[in-house]
């Protein structure tokens, strides 16, 4: 399935047209691929709109493993792991039309599974650094890899060199992909990067990038969409022998559809950055996402910021996956033992994950430590807290229908560098008893007893702070439902007494 992109490059100075006016409908972005053992080789067969002033465009992909590359036709790239892995073709166009430039993108997917061959030493990986040097100079550097390379490098405009560090001169103002091969014992790497040169002096130890996101989700937003973004640096710790993370700045950027961020003045070092949407705005479904696009810190691509100007770091925002359905999924995290004084972990990010472990969707949890998904469509999913220099262990699988529509109590206890499901986690007892629908609710709350409950079940709701707004007592043989619209928005709690027990539920009303 395609997705239309449109876009506004803030930093080209390009002001957004709309698509009636532009033929961006023209444009459509398509790829063919072919497998070699864990090799994949994609061709870029997109359709470009016809006509125009003065017309260019670029593509790239990402491979789906954190990876991405500039298809000019074609890329390759070799998976490290087995699995199945969505590859993305962003095709980009632009053209000067009514006095504006138009940016606008259509986007293509491809699923690739690798069973085959083993992967190459992971000691072989590396990043290419970029250094704006002024004048059209750069300096590239193949950063990360642990074993001993020889370096080859093309740099889009028909130059190559060998070795590493390189540096080249571009004569011409324009985009240019730049790819180095590393060569090892026993094993090859690929990594690409993007040079713009627009003959403009560097800023002095910069790192920037964009934000990109599907315009799609522009849908559901009613005012100015806004991301705050965090630089996060990496340092040694001797003391426990491993890399530690910490957000050493960040900022707030305006711009729809496209954002643009900038850190300046930053030491040389390694780096990461995060985008997520800024506290005020309508989150249209966009998950907190680290550079390239990775919902989770441990897989998120690092920076080797070596000074000069480390430039077109972009950001690709993860998109949730809209959902309607019956299902409901909450719990609680606590500290756990170890870590002091016990209590509950306030706006602790918890993402939402389907079957193949994608993030669909996220939430922070409360001042109680509580969160909670609802609206689950039917499905199969797990719960995973995620924080910076913690490594989490996710939920057990849960799966949403058969009768099965409410997991209440998928709890977790944060240590002090793990965070884990607790042992009493995911009750899902009461399904046996009662399911509750829609959760959340507009209003009206429907609750469906099951076989072998009988007799008379009392229902107390209460808000948080405990107060009693509702009491009744209900016949089990017939579906109860309860009309709640006189109540405010907010979490309400459901107490239900019946001769199999006692049971408390979570509905939020909207």
């Amino acid at each position: 399935m395609m997705k239309k992109l449109s876009l506004t490059l803030m930093s080209l100075a390009m002001a957004f047209v709309g698509l009636a006016q532009t033929p961006c409908s023209q444009l459509n972005a398509s790829m063919t691929y072919t497998q070699s053992s864990n090799t994949v080789t994609i061709t870029n067969t997109s359709t470009l709109p016809t006509g125009g002033t003065s017309p260019s465009s670029w593509a790239y992909a990402a491979w789906g493993d954190g990876s991405y590359g500039y298809p000019s036709p074609t890329a390759n790239h070799t998976y490290l792991t087995n699995g199945t892995f969505t590859i993305a073709l962003y095709q980009m166009w632009m053209d000067s039309l009514v006095g504006n430039s138009v940016f606008c993108s259509d986007t293509a997917y491809q699923t690739v599974t690798i069973t085959t061959a083993p992967p190459p030493a992971p000691n072989c990986t590396f990043n290419i650094s970029t250094v704006n040097n002024g004048s059209g100079s750069y300096t590239f550097t193949a950063a990360g890899a642990t074993t001993s390379m020889t370096y080859s490098w093309t740099f889009g405009d028909g130059g190559t060199a060998t070795g590493n560090p390189v540096t080249h001169t571009y004569v011409n103002t324009g985009s240019y992909n730049v790819m180095a091969v590393g060569t090892g014992s026993g094993c090859t790497y690929t990594d690409t990067t993007m040079v713009y040169y627009n003959g403009s002096t560097p800023t002095s130890n910069e790192i920037s990038g964009y934000i990109v996101y599907d315009s799609a989700v522009l849908n559901n937003v009613t005012g100015p969409l806004s991301f705050k973004v965090w630089l996060i640096q990496s340092s040694y710790d001797s003391a426990t022998n491993s890399a530690v993370l910490t957000a050493v700045d960040s900022l707030t950027t305006n711009a729809t559809p496209w954002a643009s961020y900038q850190f300046n003045n930053k030491a040389a070092g390694t780096y990461y950055t995060k985008a997520a949407v800024a506290p005020g705005s309508t989150n249209p479904g966009l998950i907190p996402t680290y550079h390239n696009s990775s919902a989770m810190w441990a897989n998120a691509n690092a920076i080797n910021h070596t000074g000069g100007s480390s430039l077109y770091k972009t950001i690709l925002m993860i998109s949730g996956t809209p959902t309607s359905g019956p299902g409901f999924i909450g719990g609680n995290v606590s500290q756990g033992a170890n870590k002091g004084t016990a209590g509950n972990i306030a706006n602790l990010l918890i993402l939402l994950r389907d079957a193949s472990h994608n993030v669909i969707a996220s939430t922070y949890t409360d001042v109680n430590g509580n969160y909670s998904f609802g609206s689950v469509a039917y499905g199969t999913y797990s719960v995973y807290p995620e924080e910076m220099n913690y490594a989490t262990t996710p939920s057990n699988s849960m799966t949403i229908g058969g009768g099965v529509l409410s997991f209440n109590g998928v709890d977790f206890e944060k240590n002090s560098t793990t965070i884990v499901p607790k042992a009493t986690a995911i009750k899902d007892v009461i399904n046996n008893v009662f399911s509750i629908f829609p959760n959340p609710t507009k209003g009206l709350v429907n609750i469906h007893w099951k076989n072998g409950v009988s007799g008379n079940a009392q229902i107390i709701i209460s808000d948080l702070s405990g107060r009693m707004v509702y009491n009744k007592n209900a016949a089990t043989n017939a579906a109860t439902q309860i009309n709640l619209n006189n109540l405010n928005q907010g979490v309400y709690f459901i107490k239900i007494n019946t001769e199999r027990g006692q049971y408390t539920e979570r509905v939020i009303l909207q």
